[in-house]
């Protein structure tokens, strides 16, 4: 799991810290957060970590910092969501951002839309990123499927491109 660590300023602006910032987990018995180049923030839950074990996540830098809760949980993905649902109308050139809502086993919705692995059924037509902004490319008489796939569960919509 990815964390990233934001800094505000005094001036409003934000900067994002993420490779700069030193992470910690308060129970390593639950998870580690690596400080390692090019995994910075990335948390790893023990295989054996305890259901529903809590450990705190913290982002430390120029004497700041700042924390969330990460909890272990044996629940498994059982469906995948995409909204919004299709059809959705764009015109050539028009965006949308789309969301992947998993469900789990124990009744938890968590937002997966950058975890999932997004496709389009013609992205000559609609094109997807890996973060789920599709692009109206060209039009096409029938709607286009875009699919989110996370661990073997997936969740569908639709466009129409005119």
């Amino acid at each position: 799991m990815q964390f990233t660590a934001t800094g505000i300023y005094s001036d409003g602006s934000t900067q994002n810290l993420t490779t700069s910032a030193t992470w910690s987990s308060s129970t390593t018995t639950v998870a580690t957060i690596s400080n390692t180049s090019g995994s910075q923030g990335v948390a790893t839950v023990k295989s054996n970590a305890p259901n529903n074990g809590t450990t705190t996540i913290t982002a430390t830098y120029g004497g700041k910092s700042g924390t969330t809760v990460l909890t272990s949980t044996t629940a498994t993905l059982s469906s995948m969501a995409v909204t919004p649902t299709g059809p959705i109308p764009l015109l050539v050139g028009q965006k949308v951002q789309l969301t992947a809502t998993g469900t789990f086993s124990d009744g938890t919705k968590l937002d997966l839309t950058t975890q999932c692995t997004w496709r389009s059924n013609h992205s000559a037509n609609a094109s997807v990123s890996s973060t789920g902004l599709v692009t109206a490319v060209k039009v096409r008489a029938s709607a286009v499927t875009i699919t989110a796939t996370k661990s073997s569960r997936s969740g569908t919509t639709t466009v129409t491109v005119s």
